[in-house]
């Protein structure tokens, strides 16, 4: 991965960009906006507007000042057409300069849920004078906790403490490691041997750590793994073949499998009590190899779909698309796996549009809903490698859009839920609880609900 946020491709890079750059706004542990390098802002419905209020006590990396002149050239670079991260800024019309500490955007609607749309990879603060650097993906100057010192991309990147951060209570170490590896019991096993500190592992393996003396943080999250499918490609731009599949997919069987039952089955992209959930239409696709065989009848291919299956080729994702691919056979439909690295997978999906369909889990962190929705279906959604939607779906988004009441805007949110859902415009799976063994010796750690761990407070209790 870029360490450059504008290159960025998958939500799960924050975790590690997280430690590298402050952004605007930050995200409290339960997914509540919080002061970031915006010390305070305000929203206002009249003029359409939203302004933030800077630190004054901030400086980049490489010692230059961050302004409201760097937020804004930070900005325009993140809402460039070359960005991948252009998307989270769409809903803003302009952002202006109206003094070395104040900035202002202008929106066409000014709703509440605005501050969520500056706490992603694309508020992300690098200094200006770093932005032609040769080495910008690898050691950037960035605002955050720690400074890069050494990068060897796809195996680890080293950071050293930053002296000059200005929430000094918020670095708990001297400097952190972050490497990486497919293999869930390698990482659990480098945790118990004392290489490492903290570590994902899989889930089944949670009662081994603990037997182990390590301890255990269970994270539950809004990411959810699901199949996305390319609705140009393959049959994917038949709606029935689309509902086939769904229907042929055991999600409860595989949660079992792959993550030790522990977990909750879906079908949409939101958790029950989660807003943008639909009851509604919770359950709509119970496990039915019948009635997915009937449908593919109906759609006029009772000789069988084929497709590539791309996944990332760690050791959980290796269980699932399997148990996949297994269960689609089953009903008469090949799904060809393409196990790639982890860090290749939103490209060759999103941005090269190199594959059919994918496995994945969405860790975007977005705890709005309606980012989520436009982001996976909507024409223009920066993850939706088609271009293309469902009948109606424009029309409900712009009304969950332009709505300036909550309870109308939070209806037509659950109505595009349901629009998706009843279309099958991807397989929601489920969402599985995030297991971390950590050593003995580590302090202040606590889970996300974004499902992005940020490590503020984060360190080791000398023992």
């Amino acid at each position: 991965m870029s360490l450059d946020p504008t290159k960025s491709t998958a939500g799960s890079d924050a975790i590690v960009l997280n430690l590298l750059y402050d952004r605007l706004i930050h995200i409290s542990p339960d997914g509540e906006p919080i002061p970031g390098l915006a010390e305070s802002w305000e929203i206002d419905p009249t003029g359409n507007t939203m302004t933030l209020h800077l630190r004054d006590d901030v400086t980049f990396h490489d010692g230059t000042p961050l302004d409201a002149d760097a937020v804004k050239a930070n900005l325009d670079r993140a809402m460039a057409e070359e960005s991948t991260v252009n998307a989270e800024l769409a809903t803003f019309d302009s952002v202006e300069v109206i003094d070395p500490q104040t900035v202002q955007f202008t929106v066409p609607l000014a709703s509440p849920a605005l501050p969520l749309y500056l706490t992603g990879r694309s508020a992300m603060m690098m200094s200006p004078a770093s932005f032609g650097a040769v080495d910008l993906d690898t050691k950037p100057a960035g605002s955050g906790m720690y400074t890069v010192t050494e990068t060897d991309p796809g195996v680890s990147v080293e950071f050293v403490r930053n002296d000059d951060y200005w929430d000094p209570e918020a670095i708990g170490a001297a400097g952190v490691e972050v490497s990486y590896n497919t293999d869930g019991q390698t990482r659990l096993n480098s945790v118990k041997d004392g290489q490492t500190d903290w570590a994902f592992i899989d889930a089944a393996a949670a009662d081994e750590a603990a037997d182990a003396g390590l301890q255990l943080l269970d994270q539950t999250d809004i990411v959810f793994y699901r199949v996305a499918l390319n609705l140009a490609r393959a049959e994917f731009d038949n709606e029935l073949v689309r509902q086939a599949i769904s229907y042929a997919i055991d999600r409860e069987a595989i949660l079992d499998v792959v993550f030790d039952g522990e977990g909750i089955v879906l079908d949409q992209a939101f958790l029950p009590g989660r807003p943008g959930y639909n009851e509604d239409v919770a359950g709509t696709y119970t496990y039915d190899p019948d009635k997915a065989r009937a449908l593919l009848t109906e759609a006029g291919v009772d000789e069988g779909v084929a497709f590539e299956l791309l996944t990332p080729n760690s050791t959980y994702y290796s269980k699932m698309s399997d148990a996949i691919a297994a269960q689609l056979a089953e009903v008469g439909i090949t799904a060809t796996l393409r196990p790639v690295p982890g860090g290749d997978v939103i490209r060759l999906y999103a941005i090269d549009k190199d594959t059919d369909a994918l496995t994945v889990a969405n860790r975007s962190g977005n705890l709005d809903p309606l980012i989520t929705l436009r982001d996976l279906y909507s024409e223009d959604g920066r993850l939706n490698p088609s271009g293309m939607t469902v009948p109606g779906f424009n029309e409900l988004y712009e009304e969950a859009s332009t709505a300036t009441d909550a309870d109308a805007r939070e209806a037509a949110i659950e109505s595009l839920t349901a629009l998706v859902v009843e279309s099958a415009m991807d397989i929601p799976m489920f969402n599985a609880t995030s297991f971390f063994a950590m050593a003995p010796g580590v302090a202040g750690a606590q889970g996300y609900l974004n499902g992005q761990p940020e490590f503020r407070g984060v360190g080791i209790v000398a023992g």
